[in-house]
């Protein structure tokens, strides 16, 4: 059974987030990204993620802010902050 949201998700628009999601489920579970100035580990955040999907299928991407220590990411075809 389709989805009711469904109808309002433009083919297109679905067939990207499947390319998406088959390349991020295609990441390994450990990526080394190095240590940063404090020689802490660099963790894969959302920011990261999303700056990556963005570069890699040519989308622009956009930060938000949730609550303290909260502060999500997204890719975004129609917004433009970077």
């Amino acid at each position: 059974m389709r989805p009711y949201a469904m109808k309002y998700i433009a083919r297109e628009e679905l067939e990207l987030f499947e390319q998406i999601k088959k390349a991020v489920n295609n990441l390994p579970d450990k990526i080394d990204l190095d240590v940063d100035d404090e020689d802490k580990e660099v963790i894969l955040s959302c920011h990261i993620l999303t700056r990556a999907v963005a570069k890699i299928f040519c989308l622009k991407y956009q930060d938000g802010y949730l609550y303290a220590n909260i502060e999500p990411g997204w890719p975004n075809r129609k917004v433009q902050y970077y």
